[in-house]
C-alpha cells in the first residue's frame, strides 16, 4: 500500500505510482516528454537572455505549452480548473517580469520566463494529481477486497 506521510513522501517508484494512477501513456513517454521540455524550456531562456533579448521564439513558447498540457492530459480532462490555474501563475509571473523589466530595463522579455514558471506549475500541478489519483485507487482496492 503507498504510505503518504508528511514531506509527501511515497514509498513506491514513480513509475509505479504513474502505472497506479491509470496514466494513459507508458512511464518512459512521460519521462521523454519531461526531457524534452527541459531541454526547450533551458534554450528557450538562454536565447531570450543571451542571444536575442526580449525576443524568445513564439514556436518554443507555444511547445512548452504543449509539452505541458499533453504531459498532464489526463488531468486536464478530469480537472480542466488545473489549466486556469497554471494560466493565472503564468500571467502573475509576466505581470511581474514586466514590471521588474520596466523598472530595471533589463533586456529579457517576460513572456519566456512566464510560458516556463506557468508550464513548469502545470507539470507540478500533474505529479500531485498523479499521487492523489494512485493513493485514491489504491484505496479504492483495497476497500472492494473486505
Amino acid at each position: 500500500m503507498i504510505q503518504m506521510t508528511e514531506g509527501d513522501y511515497c514509498d513506491v517508484s514513480r513509475a509505479q505510482l504513474y502505472r497506479l494512477a491509470g496514466r494513459t501513456l507508458r512511464y518512459r513517454v512521460y519521462v521523454a516528454i519531461e526531457v524534452a521540455w527541459n531541454i526547450v524550456a533551458v534554450c528557450t531562456v538562454a536565447w531570450d537572455v543571451f542571444v536575442a533579448p526580449g525576443a524568445a521564439p513564439k514556436w518554443a513558447l507555444v511547445l512548452l505549452v504543449a509539452l505541458a498540457v499533453a504531459h498532464s492530459m489526463k488531468m486536464t480532462v478530469h480537472q480542466p480548473w488545473q489549466l486556469l490555474k497554471a494560466l493565472a501563475v503564468g500571467g502573475l509571473v509576466f505581470t511581474g517580469a514586466t514590471v521588474l523589466n520596466r523598472a530595471t530595463g533589463s533586456p529579457f522579455g517576460p513572456a519566456a520566463i512566464a510560458t516556463v514558471c506557468g508550464s513548469a506549475y502545470y507539470f507540478w500541478l500533474g505529479e500531485l494529481w498523479t499521487r492523489r489519483e494512485a493513493v485514491a485507487r489504491e484505496r479504492a482496492f483495497y476497500r472492494s477486497d473486505d
